[in-house]
């Protein structure tokens, strides 16, 4: 079940919110957030690998724009995705990076995004269920 981070006022709520959420997710599946606004965060931006690293440094932690056409990932969702400093930006997106123009900065947008997200595990069982009614509750 994802987390509902609209109307999140800064990264320290979002991260507050997602760590708040981790516990409530079923062992195998990613940690996800969706609905932030990088624009509307305090800080103006997307969080990083290094600030996502903080809800779970072993477990994938994804947090989807409210666009849905941006995103930001952990260093476990990078290595379950196999996304790496040497991987090349798909042709309409963007793997964001650090100042050496390599490292993975965590942001990533458009056809980068869809490259990722289609290896998220399903929702089955019990969580899927969740998944359809909160979203209807929503």
């Amino acid at each position: 079940m994802d987390t509902n981070l609209f109307g999140t006022p800064d990264i320290g709520d979002l991260l507050a919110k997602m760590k708040a959420h981790a516990p409530n997710v079923p062992a195998g599946q990613w940690i996800v957030g969706m609905g932030y606004s990088a624009w509307v965060l305090k800080e103006g931006r997307t969080p990083t690998i290094e600030e996502l690293d903080t809800v779970s440094a072993d477990r994938p932690v994804m947090i989807v724009h409210g666009s849905g056409h941006l995103a930001s990932g952990n260093s476990a969702f990078y290595k379950v995705t196999g996304i790496t400093a040497e991987t090349a930006d798909p042709v309409g997106g963007d793997f964001f990076r650090k100042a050496d123009g390599k490292s993975l900065r965590g942001p990533m947008e458009e056809t980068a995004l869809n490259a990722v997200r289609i290896q998220r595990p399903a929702f089955t069982g019990e969580l899927a269920d969740k998944v359809v009614t909160g979203a209807a509750a929503l």
